[in-house]
């Protein structure tokens, strides 16, 4: 197995016709140790000899972790707004679809069967001022978590490189109990 520093490729003398004149011998065992450094995020880069040796990439820039942090919240937000809401005494649910049907619900006037059923599946009685009510904590919520996306931003283009590789979207902790 040959390895080319111009080219960065390797080379086996039984397959490649054109070898780069740079090219060094190297072991099978040397080619399967670089391919496997690789497979677990290193680089192959060459010595001063030419030699292939395996190096840490480069750290990542401050703009690249800043948009690797940014985006990782819409994620965060979708599931936040589809994770369901605590109101009344009951769980209900946020999905797109269930929110369609308080929609559908809410402009038809009615409630059909004056019943709706929970996250947990359970058949509860639900007038339309109820339903409404519902209706009104689940914008609200929704402002809360568009609220808390703008803050996200907000910080993210202030965080330090340690604080951007440690990043994860969330509540801050003394508001985690106040909006689960």
């Amino acid at each position: 197995m040959l390895y080319s520093a111009t080219t960065c490729g390797f080379y086996d003398r039984s397959i490649n016709i054109a070898i780069p004149a740079d090219a060094v011998e190297i072991t099978a065992e040397r080619h399967a140790a670089l391919l496997a450094g690789q497979s677990a995020g290193q680089l192959i880069t060459a010595d001063e000899s030419g030699y292939p040796v395996l190096a840490d990439p480069p750290p990542a820039s401050l703009d690249t972790l800043r948009d690797r942090a940014l985006s990782q919240l819409p994620a965060w937000e979708k599931a936040e707004r589809a994770a369901g809401i605590e109101h009344a005494g009951q769980r209900w649910l946020t999905t797109p679809s269930a929110l369609q049907d308080i929609r559908d619900v809410l402009l038809a006037g009615a409630i059909p069967g004056d019943q709706w059923v929970t996250a947990d599946r359970q058949t509860v009685q639900m007038t339309l001022p109820e339903l409404q009510s519902l209706w009104q904590a689940i914008t609200a919520r929704g402002a809360q978590i568009y609220q808390r996306r703008l803050e996200m931003e907000q910080q993210i283009a202030d965080m330090s490189r340690e604080q951007l590789e440690a990043f994860v979207p969330g509540w801050p902790v003394s508001l985690q109990e106040a909006v689960a």
